[in-house]
């Protein structure tokens, strides 16, 4: 395939998905390896036929020494050649464990840096370099560690946060021979020959093996996951038409809806009115669906991982939320969030506090991203804060609005089912609800031009 058919199917694959549109910004995540070497040089040479502006950002992980300060050199220096603006950006707290756990702290680490770039300088769209090839690799290695239909989509074209896979339908042997033919020789990271690491075996031993029995083994894989999200997307589509119907605000999946439809689309539905309630799907298996499908037919109960389960009643079935240390089922024992900790909530919640540091030293990010985050004036709050469940009849003052509201008309107008606002997590002080993640900052504890000095949370939800 020439450099001309290279690009037209980046071009097409881009029009396709709706990745991006004329007028809109497109910041690529450049490592300096070929498959995001290409990404810059397609796009920049596709911009003037898409009405895009181009930028370059690279994150150094500092995990190879002196080979990691020169993949920056060399992404800096390509974005200088082809004349896009660059960020670079570094891994600066780096936590101690096992290398699989460093792995997924380092790609949360480097998707923080690139939206972060993308919402501070006012790019629209992140590009991140994966290939058909990467797909084929991802849909794989969920088969094997075992997946539903959300796992079986693989890796999104578009992820709703705005991060876009223009090269997901081209492989990896013609993104090679696009540079080759450039002229452009890309950086080596010598992990990806580290034969201890699952996906280079699957990549060099597997799937070359597969192959034998397949040719094109790579784009059944690629088939299967966009024939998954086809599934995803009904899936989504049921959830919609639960909540039209009611049914997401019963407190019961009434057994007769469930009996009258055919299997599959028992499942359907069973997904949807579990994901309202529960607000995630995680470790839920192909055995767990038969057995809450079942439910329809006998009584009983079914167990979820994580804690939670589903119970059979006499009406229908009921979702009950996790246990925490005995409590009551409608919520958590209340636990102390201080600067620098790390808080395990019900459900899969996760608060973090950072430590207290000047106001402003964060160069201009003080400011939280979006509700999942909040600034405190640290000399305005006492610390340690409290994480707990919502009372009845609770009182919040939102920020800048004056006056107070129920909490409960709040989760109303944020859309949040009554069935998850129990083990939704509350941070109060002394003085009050100081937010509530997702939902409502306060007017507790709020940064002013007197504030000296600043504790930022942050909390990462079930889903």
């Amino acid at each position: 395939m020439g450099p001309d058919a290279f690009l037209r199917r980046v071009a097409e694959t881009i029009r396709r998905h709706g990745m991006a549109a004329p007028g809109d910004s497109v910041l690529a995540a450049v490592s300096g390896g070929p498959d995001s070497l290409a990404l810059l040089v397609a796009l920049v040479e596709l911009a003037p036929m898409l009405g895009l502006r181009v930028g370059a950002a690279h994150f150094q992980h500092g995990l190879r020494g002196e080979e990691s300060e020169e993949d920056e050199r060399f992404v800096r220096s390509v974005a200088e050649r082809l004349g896009v603006p660059f960020r670079a950006g570094r891994w600066r707290e780096r936590r101690e464990g096992s290398r699989a756990n460093l792995e997924e702290e380092a790609r949360k680490a480097r998707y923080s840096f690139l939206l972060e770039t993308a919402r501070s300088d006012g790019w629209t769209r992140v590009a991140t370099g994966h290939t058909l090839d990467d797909q084929a690799e991802t849909v794989l290695l969920r088969i094997l560690r075992g997946t539903g239909i959300r796992g079986l989509a693989g890796i999104q074209p578009v992820r709703p946060d705005g991060v876009v896979r223009p090269l997901l339908e081209v492989r990896r042997q013609e993104v090679d021979d696009f540079l080759r033919k450039r002229g452009l020789v890309p950086r080596s990271d010598s992990s990806n020959r580290d034969p201890s690491r699952p996906r280079n075996r699957l990549r060099h031993e597997l799937l070359p093996f597969l192959a034998t029995f397949q040719p094109r083994v790579a784009e059944r894989l690629a088939l299967l996951a966009e024939a998954a999200r086809g599934e995803a997307e009904l899936e989504d589509w049921a959830l919609g038409e639960l909540r039209k119907t009611g049914l997401a605000e019963d407190e019961r999946l009434p057994r007769k809806v469930l009996a009258s439809l055919p299997g599959s689309v028992r499942l359907v539905l069973l997904r949807a009115w579990l994901l309202e309630r529960r607000g995630h799907l995680r470790g839920l298996s192909a055995r767990h669906w038969r057995a809450l499908a079942a439910l329809a037919d006998r009584a009983g109960e079914i167990h979820l991982p994580g804690g939670g389960r589903v119970v059979r009643e006499q009406e229908g079935l009921r979702y009950v939320t996790a246990r925490v240390g005995g409590e009551a089922e409608d919520g958590g024992v209340p636990k102390v969030l201080s600067p620098g900790s790390v808080v395990e909530w019900v459900d899969g919640w996760v608060l973090e506090a950072s430590e207290v540091s000047p106001y402003g030293s964060g160069r201009g990010r003080d400011l939280p991203r979006d509700l999942w985050e909040a600034v405190l004036d640290a000399d305005g709050v006492g610390f340690p804060l409290e994480i707990r469940s919502f009372a009845r009849g609770e009182r919040v003052r939102p920020l800048n609005l004056g006056g107070s509201r129920k909490v409960s008309d709040v989760f109303v107008d944020r859309k949040v089912s009554r069935f998850l606002r129990s083990a939704w997590p509350v941070v109060a002080a002394a003085e009050g609800i100081v937010w509530i993640p997702g939902v409502v900052r306060s007017e507790v504890a709020k940064v002013t031009a007197r504030t000296r000095r600043v504790v930022r949370i942050r909390a990462i939800g079930p889903g």
